[in-house]
């Protein structure tokens, strides 16, 4: 179906001022798009009531399907990472649970940050999370956490934001350790992006 503009003006009741109108080649023949036109009950652009659906409605109709595409598509840094990404991770270990959730990651040069919250009944949290911890990315490259906002040392439960600077280029697979005192290993938290 090919579409020329014509120089000439028509202007439909209802819709405003004067359109080009369009000429149209459908099934062989050349039709201008007019209010004389059966062309529009040959391509189904009807209402319900049979009238023509004006060029108005039919942009508003398009622009708002774009809006609602738009409105899904997830624009923030997680929309690089998959649902495992995002997923919050959990270890209990001698009575402690530490459980991190990936706050916003994916962008290379940016701020990574993940939630961490540490829970216990019987020890006092005293962890320094910016010397204990290590981003360590597929390739062997590690990262120092460059804050700690939260809760400080002490207590039965601490939580807060972790952050890391992440240069690019952006790792495929991403390891955060923390080693926690008396403890025999790191506990360790894996994303795939």
């Amino acid at each position: 179906m090919a579409v020329e503009m014509d120089h000439a003006l028509t202007a439909e009741p209802g819709i405003g001022p004067p359109l080009p109108c369009a000429v149209v080649e459908h099934r062989g023949a050349g039709r201008r798009l007019d209010s004389s036109s059966n062309f529009f009950e040959e391509i189904g652009m009807l209402d319900t009531n049979g009238d023509k659906l004006s060029r108005r409605c039919l942009l508003a109709g398009g622009m708002a399907c774009v809006g609602l595409v738009l409105a899904t598509v997830p624009w923030g840094v997680m929309a690089q990472a998959s649902p495992e990404v995002i997923a919050t991770q959990s270890t209990s270990d001698q009575g402690v649970t530490v459980r991190v959730t990936p706050k916003s990651i994916g962008r290379p040069d940016s701020r990574w940050e993940f939630m961490v919250v540490l829970d216990t009944h019987s020890a006092d949290l005293s962890d320094d999370l910016t010397r204990s911890a290590t981003l360590v990315t597929d390739e062997g490259r590690a990262f120092r956490p460059v804050s700690w906002q939260g809760a400080p040392p002490g207590g039965h439960h601490r939580e807060g934001v972790l952050a890391f600077d992440v240069p690019a280029p952006r790792p495929d697979v991403i390891e955060l350790r923390i080693a926690r005192q008396g403890e025999s290993a790191p506990r360790v938290f894996r994303w795939k992006f």
